[in-house]
């Protein structure tokens, strides 16, 4: 297959693109909240087991000692299961992630404005600023999102991308022919999120929202709710579901 067109624009960056993005994953990526109310239903039933462990263990210890009685035995079990509540209790709240991405939309405002030059080509994305120049290979890409006022080209491993404003396109059929030429560098390259998304499930058994397992699917829908999966949200899914199966950490950043 031949290599699609190259792509070059020019345009000011001044962080609105990065601050869009971060409104767009905290409105779109609800499985940035699923984190957080994962790990609060595990909390009661964590503590739960711990309680009944702490009153083993102080039975156990007022047992071995002279006065043999199960009810101080007890007191003793609360009286350790209670700071044990405030530790597990102490993150309720906003998940990290989603503080993360506020302050990053937030202090995306305060950015000055600079000149940037951004070519799309068999390299790569090459984004060319006063200060320097900076390339980034293709396999750290997945997907390209149109907001109301930037087109984002996502990252894989991570919430961010790279902003371009629609400004710069000068007519709605100039706009749609440049988002077929990045969406066919991604599968040029196979790391559209389609690509990436069964390249994950071949070797991870993940559940999706309704309970059903998406290992070996080879669509980004959800057979059996219809649930349309991004890579970004997918990752993080299963990250929440087994920390050891995801071996790249999740890291919230914002748009570039």
């Amino acid at each position: 297959m031949s290599a699609p067109q190259p792509l070059h624009f020019r345009y000011a960056y001044d962080g609105r693109g990065e601050a869009a993005f971060a409104d767009y994953v905290l409105r779109e990526y609800s499985q940035l909240q699923d984190v957080e109310r994962v790990r609060t239903r595990h909390r009661w039933p964590n503590a739960l087991l711990a309680s009944l462990a702490f009153i083993a263990m102080g039975v156990f210890l007022e047992r071995t000692t002279t006065h043999e009685s199960i009810v101080m035995g007890v007191l003793i079990g609360v009286v350790l299961w209670i700071p044990y509540c405030f530790y597990v209790f102490r993150a309720a709240g906003e998940s990290s992630s989603i503080k993360a991405l506020k302050q990053r939309r937030d202090a995306a405002s305060e950015k000055p404005a600079q000149a940037v030059e951004l070519t799309i080509d068999e390299a790569g994305v090459r984004l060319t600023y006063d200060a320097g120049e900076m390339l980034q290979r293709w396999k750290v890409f997945t997907e390209v999102i149109v907001l109301d006022t930037h087109i984002i080209i996502a990252y894989a491993d991570y919430f961010g991308g790279v902003s371009i404003p629609r400004g710069v396109f000068d007519s709605d059929q100039h706009l749609q022919q440049s988002l077929d030429t990045m969406r066919a560098w991604l599968l040029h390259f196979g790391v559209d999120d389609t690509s990436r998304i069964r390249e994950f499930l071949a070797t991870r058994h993940v559940r999706c929202s309704c309970g059903q397992d998406l290992h070996g699917l080879t669509t980004a829908t959800c057979p059996e709710c219809g649930t349309t999966w991004r890579y970004n949200a997918l990752s993080m899914h299963a990250y929440v579901q087994d920390p050891k199966a995801v071996q790249s950490t999740i890291n919230p950043r914002g748009a570039m």
